[in-house]
């Protein structure tokens, strides 16, 4: 685990607290269930960087840094209200 993401996943816990519902989880369409048990959290790692990401958008760029499918087999089983992924660059070598 980056640095960075060890500060983002301790910055998610504290603004969470604020905004509940958001870490809760759906029981069905019409109530969320609080249970603190947080969000969603997946990393990846990309082959691009994000200068290079921002300068030159590109639709399958960004095709490229989603999941294949856009609900996976954990993040629909457990009806999280939302789900973050973090997008690392690999080093690049010549």
């Amino acid at each position: 685990m980056t640095k960075r993401s060890k500060r983002l996943k301790e910055a998610l816990s504290k603004i969470l607290t604020q905004f509940y519902p958001l870490a809760g989880k759906f029981k069905d369409n019409t109530q969320i269930v609080c249970n603190d048990e947080g969000i969603y959290y997946a990393e990846a790692r990309v082959k691009q960087k994000l200068q290079d990401f921002l300068c030159h958008p590109d639709d399958e760029k960004v095709r490229e840094l989603l999941p294949e499918s856009p609900c996976t087999v954990e993040s629909s089983i457990e009806n999280y209200v939302i789900g973050i992924q973090v997008s690392i660059n690999r080093v690049i070598r010549s």
